[in-house]
Order: structure tokens, then C-alpha cells, then sequence
């Protein structure tokens, strides 16, 4: 299968490149690039002005003709908006041209018909379907759709009945086909007359056109197998939605279910993740502007799932049991299976999601090609018309998403073997996306760094998390009602809510469990079961969530027990469930053989001689009656969730007397907490044999020594009676680990619990690396135990920028009022960076301080805006706002003189920000801005970064210019208004410009001679060949090259720079080592380079090479 066959999941037709066209009449047209738009040549009036309207752009716009061709065949125009109205990106569109002669159905048009006119005649889109008939107008060189819609009446309409359409785009999935010319009106105007787009691609002035407005076509022949294969994708991505669109939340069943599942898009709960991953880049590359180093900052920051993994190709996400590893990957799934991608991820909604749980994979001999995925994922569809060799080209074209879930659900000895597959796959497929799962402890930091992946680690839920899952999980319950709602339950169901609310505050215990989903499902299914009243520890609620589901489960919803299982008691369910785990744990897997199962009851039911029927009939009732089992296929069997899987594994060990295999395995991942539970199930003196013999084997193991140290200190959350010698002897091992050195060890050590808190030492006599790693292993805890160290450390002399940027962002995690009076109130003010996610935080910030520097991360209104107190604030930081904005409160802020706004899907008004006294502005990420010609106006301003993502609309306007006090300017856009090209030259103030040789090719720079203060150019798409009509630039001493092309001209960066001391060239067509001979004048100068995505032989671990021009 050729790599022409782009049909996966459709970028257009996009409601944002849908345009309205005024010229001699009302057509409509489609943007194909940033700035250029087809549409009819009848539509457009060759002597004057066309006004356009595209979504994407929010305003009607002055458009210019560039091609035109009116005859038999061809009825087609090409307008190009004016400079500074394009759009910032657009999906790339190709354009298909028909192989053959083939019906093809489904196909649609999109436009604006006049007969889509609201009441008050307001346009709007219409969207019709129809089947092209190529051979229909084959003689005039035209054809034909038959529409699937009738023709709209008569008196709506004057002329045509689909006047206003002409000049909309036809599609074949994502392919642009044609372009409607008319409608016959000898077929009762149900047949739309199109110019085929075969012959705009064999037109050269149109292609000139094209390139001239800086797009190429990409063109793609259509085939009969494309529509198999279109008609393929479109039943798998179907299947994926099928089959990930519901959760699994624990306690929560429908009357007429035998599961806990419920929608994905209510149940789901975005969670925060944490990365360490730091390029560290030698000094020169790194950002040079304070805006650049606040955003590299960030980067250490929590983020929200959709957020943290934006950018990123591949992901390693870290979590522990039930922390929502499994529940992300099927949000991913379904979201960009059903083409519904949240904004900050707009990267990957031209993925595939291929999802792969390694649970199902490692009980094969040979781990699976990609030719066998779709057996796995997508059985019934295996042999479906189409699907042969689809995936492996979704692979080669960089369109997969391979999400492969449960690392630690390998056994350890193959876990290397697991490992190996992956990389092949990478190094086979670079080009796809790859996000795995794993528990902490089942891998090792650094597993897939050569493969350039990135870590990240799911986070604790914070108490706003909690609260928020809380409500949830009540809504939810309302939801499962049948017939009518009883007023009294109901209102019984919101005192439930808010008690639970109330407990989580006042007791510190309970909070600290329900820190995961898994966790929190279970306190609220339990709460609601047990009528507020709860069971105090972590064994004790899985005890009584086991009760629930065994016995409460089928009795509150009337089900009939078979007779010859009546007398199967929770005792004897229990020892039946007991065995099957324990037959999972030994066998290091997370499935079971329905045979395998079935002979594993066999054996003890002689010890139930109540149980009459067979070990099939056993079997039958605890998959469709316990809430515990599940069968993932016809002849596999697991657990619901591993976690019920340990607990009742442990419980069998502990009754065999098993304490030798416990000690043996501990380390092992799949036994790690069974080991934990073993602890809580044993009696006294049990409990100290096993922590006795895991502290003895880690006395004799140095590679496994820290993580048996872990294992001991862990279990003693759940020895609630044990010998004090055996005690002393645990914490004693504890303190060993005390302090850690790194933050991923700080947050392995808060897994301990609360009982570390009392052990973190410091802050004096600790190195920075590890006072920061005590604090994040303190705010990882997130008890209020952790206050008094946290306020140790807040109120050191010494306290670190980075620690204090740690215990602010956690602010959310702890009581408001409390955290801040008792920890932060305690940093130095002026350097606090205060985030504020909650409604809570900012009336507190209002009420209370006078912040220096505010980030509000989420949505927040311009009213809670103006809540800020204005008296000392000069940062502020807008983040993921998903509301309008207008600034117009800036006005109130004196000394406010740096402003970030980043990844702000609802629209920002700049309209005001002249009146605010900015001297920093940052537009950032996926950002919707208008009015920005005001920030031409702020004369205070020194540095403006203007770097928007892929959906960003920034209206630049014709008479943009940048303002002349700048000092610092990054605009790194492939194609600007020639009004910010030449008001650069009047900014005789700056020092810095980081922009795209795209839109200032190196002839446009001669009025930078002037620019006597210019010391650094970062360049990205720099041909270097073109700087033989480039200034020489005397005063530039430091630049950056990223992209580069013509590198065996790179002599002349020596003619147009003489006095270089630094150069960093991040990439290039020149091989391993860029020809640096051919600069040998540059005596002195420091080059820094890189040329490879993975680590290189004799490079730094980041892959560069440094050398000093001699």
C-alpha cells in the first residue's frame, strides 16, 4: 500500500476556513492556505474588491484577485486576503484528483446558500451530501453531484434555489474534489454543476498563483480503494468510541446492569501531571529573555492532562495503582476517535488512536507486528474490506497514536523483551505518536530516554480534585435513578455530598486516601452505602468495599440467586476470588484462561460443600454477579481493577502461611503491594516476620536495598498493631532513604504516607537538589501534617526561588486559609509567584495580600480579573481561560509590567492594553486575540514575544507596526505583514529578534545596519546561500540558527557577522558536523551544535557537539 493514501481522519472540511464571498454577487469559498481562498469566478467582480468572511477570522476582510478563468470548463477565482489578515495556521489541504470514473457517495459540499438565511437574513453554513458522478458533463469537462436534499421552495428564494453556494468547495473525506459552478434546473435544481479540481492541477498560471501565496498543493489520486480503506477508517474509529466510551466507577451501578460503566465525556476528570524532563542545553541555546525563561519554567510545573502533553511526541506517564493511568488513555482514544480534540492537543487530531494493553500482549510468544494490531483492538474488523496493510500506513505517515497501557502489568523478566518491541517499533516508526503507561516502581527513571521519550507522573488529586470527582460520582448516582425521583432521596444524596465534603476537610486521614479516582470512588460508594458513616483505614475500606459489591450489590437491586447457589456466603465468595488472584500473582499476569479459572475453583470446592453446582456455574455467578471479575474476551478473565486484585491475593498468602514468597518477591512490581496488604491482613507476629525478612534481605541486597527499604516503610500504614522493636527497626530503614536527593525519589518517598513527614530533615545543611526533592516529597503527601515542615522551610534565610515557586503552586492542594497563614505567608513577598486555580484562592488573594506576581490558571472572568489587588502587582499571567476576556481592568494596575497569556481558547480584547503601563507582553501557545494593533501603541514596551500554537487566531491587521521602545522581539512566523517587516527598522532600542527567515528573508534586513544596539538574531529556515544579499551586520555578536539550509555556504555567515562569539546551529542539512573550516575568520567564537534527536558519539548527553573557533 503506497504512501499516498492520507484518509484517516479528516482536517477539512474545518468550520474555520468556510468562507462567505461579496463580490459582483453572494458566493461562498474555502481558505486553502493562510491567506488564499477559491471560489467561483462568476462570484467575483475582476474590477474591484472582494469582502470575504472566514470563522476563522471573526471580521469581513478586504480580498484581491490573483487568478481567474471563466469558460465551459472552468469557473474559478483565487482571492488573496489583504497583508495581516491571514489566518495563523491552517490544517495542510490536499487537493484529489479523480482516478477513475468511479460512483463515489457520501461526498459533501459545504457554503453559504442564501436559502440558509436566518429570520433576520443573517448567513450561516450549510453542509449538503450527495454522490459525484464523474462521467456526468465527462464531454464539457465537468461533472455532476447528485444531492441527497431536495431544492429549497421557490418563494424563498429569487434566482437559483441554491444561490450563494457558488464557489463552495466539494470533498471527498478530506480531499478537495471540485468547486459548484450551478445548479440544473432540468433535474429539479437537485444536481450541482462543478469545475473538477484535475483542472485547476493542470493549470500552470493557477499553480504559480498558488505558490506565489506561499502554498503548494499536495495532491492525491483518488482510487476505488481509497474508498474502501476511507470507508475503514471511518468503522474503526467508530469501534475505538465503541469501546472506550465508558468508565468504570466503582459503587455505581444501573438497576438493570451488571457493571459500574458510564459515559467517558461526564465521568472523566482531568488530572494533573508533573514532568522533571529538562533539556539542558549548553548556555548560549538557552532562552535569552525573561519571557523565555518564565516559559521554560513551566515546565516543571503541574499541568492538566490535556496540557502537559501538548507537544509532545512521545510520553512515558507514571502513576500509581488507581491513580487514572488506564481512564486518560481512553479519553485520548475516544476524543481523537471522534474528532473532538481539545484545543491544546491540536497536534494530534490527525491521529489514530491504536489502543494496546500489554496485559492481553505478553502472554503471546511473539509480541504482535503492527499488521496484528487490528486482530487485537479491532477483532471483528480484522478482515473488514480496506483494512489490510492499513495500520502499518498509518504508522509510516506519522499518524498513529500507539497508546500502550500497563508496563507494570508485565511480568519483570519480560519486561526487557516488552522493551525491545517498543523500540523497534520507534526506531521502524519514528514519525508516529507513542503514549505508555506504568506504575512507578515498574521501570526505572531514564527506561526510554534514548528513545526520546518524556516523563511524566500523574499527581495526587488535589482537595479541588476530590471535590470536583465527588460531585461527579453524586451527579451520577441521580443519574441511575428509574421512574420518578423521590425528593427525599434526592436531598438525602446532596447531605451525603456535602458531609463527605466536610469529612475530607476535618479529617486528615481520609483526604490522604482519597487522593486517587480509585480511591475516591470507593469513599463515596461506601459513604453513600453506609449512610456517612465510614470505615477508617485503607484495608478497612477495601474490606468493605469487597462487602459491597459481593453481597449489598445484588441485594438492593432484587436479583435471583440461582438455588444451587444460594447458599454461597461473601466468606466463601471470597475464598473463591482469593484463589484466582493468587493464581494471578504467582504466574506474574493480570489475565486468566477461562479453563485455567474454572480448574482453579474446581480444586476448592470440595472445602464449600454448601456450593452444589459445577465450578462453571461458580464461575458464571461471580462474573455476572460479583462486580469483581470481568471477562475482556470470550476466554479471558481479570479483575476489575488490579488493585481488588492484590488485596485479595494477599489475603491468600497470608492464609497459606506464604510469608516466604511474600519476602522473595517484594521487589517484584506485581508483588509490591501485595506484599503492602500481606501486612495489614497478617496478625502481629506475622507482620513481623515479614517486615523482619524484607529488611534482612535488603541488609544483603545493594541493587534492591532502597526499594524493600520503600516496600517496609509503606506497609506500616497498614500495621495498626506490631512489636515496637519491629517498628523502630522500619523507621530506622526509613531514615536510611532520608534525605532524597532527587524529586522523583522525593515523590516515591511521600508514597510512604504522612508517617515520613517526621523524618524529612533540613532545610539547613541540605544542598539545593535535595531541599527542593524534601519539599516536593512534602507537598506530594499534601497532608496537613506537612504544614510545620513546609513552614521550616518557607521561613529559612536561605529559601530557594524554586522552592518557594514549589510551596506557592501547591497552595490549592492544603487549606486556603491555613497554608497561606501558616507557609506563605512566610516567603519573601516580592518574590512569590502565586497560582491561583479556585475561586476560593483569588478571594483570599483579594481579602489578604497584595501580590507582587499572579498566574489565574483556568477560567476566570474579567470581573474576577479586576479582584486583584492593583497596589504592588507587575506579573500576570492568564493560562488556559476558556471565557472572553476584555483587559480594560490593567488600567487600575500602576506597576503591572508583565503581562503572559497562554493557551487562552476564549478571545482576549487587546483593545485597552495601551492604557496599561506593560513593558513585557507574551502571546503564547493557543490564543485567541483581537484588537492587536493597540499594543503598537504602548510606548513603555520593551519585549514582545508573539508565538501562537496551531489553533491560534491572532488578527493581525495591514497596519500593524511593533513599537519603537522594544528591546527584545520574538515573532517566529513564516509569513508577516510587510507593516511589522519595516517598522522594525525604527526600533533603534533593540537588542534581540527571534524571528522566521520565511517572512524576513535576508534581503529585507538592510535597514538593520542602522540597529546600533542589535547583539542577537535567532533565525529559524535560514538558507544560508541567501545571505549573499544580506547586510553585513558588525554589531551582532551572538546568533542562532535552527532549521538550516545551504549549510555548504556557510562562509558567508563570517561575512555577514565578523564579529561572531557565539554560534548555535540547532539542526541542518549538514550532516554530523557542520563545515566550521569555512568560518575559521571567527577567531574565538564558540559554535554549539546539533544535528540528531537522539544521543550522537562524542556529544553531550543532549546530543551537542561544542567547539571554539581557534
Amino acid at each position: 500500500m503506497g504512501p499516498d493514501n492520507n484518509w484517516l481522519v479528516l482536517l477539512h472540511p474545518t468550520s474555520r476556513a468556510i468562507a462567505a464571498v461579496f463580490g459582483s454577487r453572494q458566493g461562498s469559498g474555502y481558505l486553502i492556505s493562510r491567506s488564499l481562498i477559491l471560489t467561483a469566478a462568476h462570484v467575483v467582480d475582476p474590477d474591484s474588491e472582494a469582502m470575504v468572511i472566514v470563522p476563522g477570522i471573526n471580521r469581513t476582510i478586504r480580498s484581491r484577485l490573483v487568478w481567474s478563468k471563466y469558460n465551459d470548463k472552468v469557473d474559478v477565482a483565487l482571492l488573496r486576503l489583504d497583508e495581516g489578515s491571514a489566518l495563523e495556521s491552517v490544517d495542510p489541504l490536499k487537493i484529489g484528483r479523480l482516478g477513475s470514473l468511479t460512483v463515489w457517495p457520501n461526498v459533501q459540499i459545504v457554503g453559504y446558500p442564501a436559502a440558509q438565511r436566518d429570520h433576520l437574513g443573517q448567513l450561516d453554513v450549510d453542509q449538503l451530501s450527495g454522490t459525484l458522478k464523474p462521467a456526468a458533463g465527462l464531454l464539457q469537462g465537468t461533472f455532476a453531484v447528485d444531492l441527497n436534499h431536495e431544492a429549497p421552495t421557490a418563494d424563498q428564494i429569487a434566482e437559483s434555489p441554491w444561490s450563494g453556494l457558488s464557489g463552495a468547495p466539494l470533498f471527498i473525506d478530506d480531499l478537495l474534489i471540485g468547486v459548484v459552478r450551478a445548479d440544473q434546473a432540468r433535474w429539479k435544481n437537485s444536481r450541482l454543476i462543478l469545475t473538477p479540481s484535475s483542472v485547476l492541477l493542470d493549470d500552470p498560471e493557477f499553480l504559480d498563483a498558488c505558490t506565489k501565496g506561499d502554498y503548494r498543493p499536495i495532491v492525491e489520486t483518488v482510487t476505488p480503494r481509497r474508498q474502501k480503506e476511507a470507508d475503514f477508517a471511518r468503522k474503526y474509529c467508530e469501534f475505538v468510541v465503541s469501546q472506550h466510551k465508558e468508565l468504570t466507577i466503582i459503587g455505581l451501578s444501573r438497576p438493570d446492569a451488571h457493571d459500574e460503566s458510564w459515559p467517558l465525556d461526564t465521568s472523566y476528570l482531568s488530572l494533573e501531571l508533573i514532568t522533571e524532563t529538562q533539556d539542558e542545553e549548553p548556555t548560549q541555546v538557552k532562552p535569552s529573555s525573561d519571557a523565555e525563561r518564565k516559559k521554560q519554567e513551566t515546565l516543571r510545573r503541574s499541568q492538566r492532562a490535556e496540557y502537559a502533553l501538548a507537544g509532545r511526541r512521545r510520553v512515558l506517564i507514571r502513576g500509581e495503582a488507581g491513580s487514572g493511568k488506564t481512564t486518560l488513555l481512553q479519553w485520548l482514544a475516544t476524543r481523537i476517535a471522534q474528532n473532538d480534540v481539545p484545543d491544546p492537543l491540536s497536534e494530534f487530531s490527525d491521529c489514530v488512536p491504536v489502543f494496546l494493553r500489554l496485559r492481553h500482549l505478553v502472554q503471546r510468544e511473539t509480541l504482535p507486528s503492527p499488521e496484528e494490531f487490528l486482530s487485537i483492538v479491532a477483532k471483528p474488523l480484522a478482515q473488514y474490506p480496506g483494512a489490510d496493510g492499513w495500520v502499518t500506513n498509518l504508522l509510516s505517515q506519522g499518524r498513529a497514536l500507539l497508546l500502550v497501557d500497563g508496563v507494570d502489568e508485565v511480568p519483570e523478566s519480560d519486561r526487557q523483551r516488552t522493551r525491545s518491541w517498543l523500540t523497534e517499533l520507534i526506531s521502524a516508526f519514528p514519525e508516529s505518536r507513542y503514549v505508555i503507561t506504568s506504575r512507578p516502581s515498574a521501570v526505572r527513571d531514564g527506561w526510554l530516554t534514548k528513545a526520546q521519550f518524556s516523563e511524566l507522573e500523574l499527581l495526587p488529586m488535589s482537595r479541588r480534585d476530590i471535590f470536583n470527582f465527588i460531585e461527579k460520582w453524586h451527579n451520577t448516582a441521580i443519574e441511575l435513578l428509574d421512574g420518578p425521583r423521590n425528593p427525599d432521596y434526592l436531598a438525602q444524596l446532596e447531605e451525603w455530598n456535602s458531609s463527605l465534603k466536610n469529612e475530607i476537610l476535618s479529617k486528615a486521614g481520609l483526604a490522604q486516601l482519597a487522593t486517587t479516582p480509585l480511591m475516591c470512588a470507593l469513599i463515596c460508594a461506601l459513604n453513600r452505602d453506609r449512610k456517612g458513616y465510614l470505615p477508617e483505614g485503607r484495608m478497612e475500606l477495601y474490606g468493605a468495599a469487597l462487602e459491597m459489591l459481593l453481597v449489598r450489590r445484588d441485594r438492593e437491586r432484587g436479583v435471583l440467586i440461582p438455588e444451587n447457589l444460594k447458599f454461597l456466603r461473601l466468606e466463601e465468595q471470597i475464598q473463591l476470588l482469593q484463589r484466582i488472584a493468587f493464581w494471578l500473582t504467582i504466574n506474574g499476569a493480570s489475565e486468566i484462561g477461562y479453563e485455567s479459572a474454572s480448574k482453579t475453583i474446581s480444586a476448592i470446592l470440595p472445602a464449600i460443600p454448601s456450593v452444589k453446582g459445577t465450578a462453571d456455574d461458580v464461575l458464571t455467578y461471580l462474573l455476572e454477579r460479583s462486580g469483581l471479575l470481568r471477562q475482556p474476551t470470550s476466554d479471558t478473565i481479570d479483575f476489575i481493577h488490579r488493585t481488588f486484585q492484590d488485596y485479595l491475593a494477599a489475603m491468600a498468602a497470608v492464609e497459606d502461611d506464604n510469608f516466604g514468597a511474600l519476602i522473595n518477591h517484594a521487589n517484584e512490581d506485581q508483588w509490591a503491594d501485595v506484599f503492602r496488604m500481606a501486612v495489614g491482613h497478617a496478625r502481629p507476629k506475622e507482620r513481623a516476620v515479614l517486615l523482619n525478612g524484607i529488611l534482612d534481605r535488603a541488609k544483603g541486597e545493594a541493587k534492591n536495598r532502597s526499594r524493600l527499604r520503600l516496600i517496609a516503610a509503606a506497609s506500616l500504614e497498614h500495621a495498626t498493631a506490631l512489636d515496637p522493636s519491629v517498628r523502630k527497626k522500619v523507621q530506622a530503614a526509613i531514615k536510611k532513604l532520608v534525605p532524597p536527593r532527587t524529586n522523583p525519589a522525593g515523590r516515591a518517598l511521600a508514597h510512604t504516607g504522612a508517617l515520613i513527614l517526621d523524618l524529612l530533615p533540613g532545610p539547613e545543611g541540605l544542598d539545593e537538589k535535595t531541599r527542593e526533592a524534601v519539599v516536593t516529597a512534602a507537598i506530594t503527601v499534601a497532608s496537613e501534617q506537612a504544614i510545620p515542615l513546609l513552614a521550616r522551610y518557607a521561613g529559612s534565610q536561605s529559601v530557594t526561588a524554586m522552592e518557594a515557586s514549589l510551596i506557592t503552586q501547591s497552595w490549592d492542594r492544603f487549606d486556603v486559609g491555613e497554608y497561606w497563614s501558616q507557609v506563605i505567608s512566610l516567603l519573601p513577598p516580592e518574590d512569590l509567584h502565586y497560582v491561583i486555580r479556585t475561586e476560593e484562592q483569588l478571594n483570599f488573594l483579594a481579602d489578604h495580600i497584595e501580590p507582587h506576581d499572579v498566574e489565574l490558571h483556568g477560567d476566570f472572568s474579567a470581573t474576577q480579573l479586576a479582584l486583584i489587588p492593583p497596589k504592588n502587582l507587575n506579573s500576570l499571567t492568564l493560562r488556559g481561560n476558556r471565557i472572553s476576556l476584555r483587559l480594560d481592568a490593567l488600567a487600575q494596575y500602576s506597576k503591572l509590567d508583565d503581562l503572559q497569556i497562554w493557551d487562552c481558547s476564549g478571545e482576549v480584547d487587546l483593545g485597552t492594553i495601551g492604557n496599561a503601563p506593560i513593558k513585557r507582553l507574551s502571546l503564547l501557545g493557543d490564543v485567541r486575540i483581537s484588537n492587536l494593533d493597540a499594543v503598537g501603541s504602548m510606548e513603555g514596551l520593551k519585549d514582545l514575544a508573539i508565538e501562537p500554537g496551531s489553533r491560534s487566531a491572532i488578527g493581525w491587521s495591514e497596519n500593524f507596526v511593533v513599537p519603537e521602545s522594544l528591546a527584545y522581539l520574538t515573532i517566529p512566523f513564516d509569513n508577516l505583514p510587510t507593516s511589522i517587516v519595516r517598522s522594525i527598522a525604527s526600533c533603534s532600542d533593540l537588542y534581540q529578534i527571534t524571528f522566521n527567515a520565511e517572512s524576513i528573508p535576508p534581503s529585507a534586513r538592510s535597514a538593520w545596519q542602522e540597529l546600533a544596539l542589535l547583539r542577537r538574531l535567532e533565525i529559524s529556515n535560514e538558507r544560508v546561500g541567501e545571505l549573499r544579499n544580506a547586510p553585513v551586520l558588525p554589531q551582532v555578536d551572538s546568533l542562532w540558527l535552527g532549521s538550516v539550509t545551504q549549510a555548504d555556504e556557510l562562509y558567508r555567515v563570517a561575512d555577514v557577522y565578523p564579529n561572531l562569539k557565539n554560534l548555535t546551529i540547532y539542526f541542518g542539512d549538514f550532516g554530523d558536523r557542520p563545515p566550521l573550516g569555512q568560518i575559521g575568520r571567527l577567531s574565538g567564537c564558540s559554535v554549539s551544535w546539533r544535528n540528531s534527536s537522539e544521543r550522537v558519539e562524542g556529544s553531550d548527553q543532549w546530543g551537542w557537539f561544542k567547539e571554539v573557533i581557534p
